[in-house]
């Protein structure tokens, strides 16, 4: 009995799945820790509004603070989601192109 040959590869395909879920799920820890800053700021700015500067310049500011968590939060969310997209694809691609060659019969 033959014994199949095994590709050389640098990788291992447990571990890439393992890394992309793990990035899924701090991807969205990471979303929800910046949505509850956005959460605390808006409590902490609601009720001075009545007490906020009338300069044009530094109300942007102040908006632009209380906005900036879920901005960031949102990068880190994508950047993240984005990764484990990534490494998904590279093993379907990785996987289908391992399909076509035990089809044709050809062995690395």
């Amino acid at each position: 009995m033959a014994r199949k040959e095994e590709p050389l590869t640098f990788h291992n395909e447990g571990a890439l799945t393992l890394i992309a879920r793990g990035a899924k799920i701090v991807g969205w820890a990471i979303l929800v820790i910046y949505l509850l800053s956005f959460v605390n700021e808006l409590k902490q700015t609601i009720p001075n509004l009545s007490q906020m500067p009338t300069d044009l310049m530094t109300r942007l500011l102040i908006f632009a603070n209380m906005f900036f968590p879920i901005a960031m939060g949102a990068f880190y969310f994508l950047m993240l989601q984005g990764l484990a997209q990534g490494l998904y694809v590279a093993l379907d691609l990785f996987i289908s192109t391992e399909e076509v060659e035990e089809e044709e019969g050809i062995v690395l």
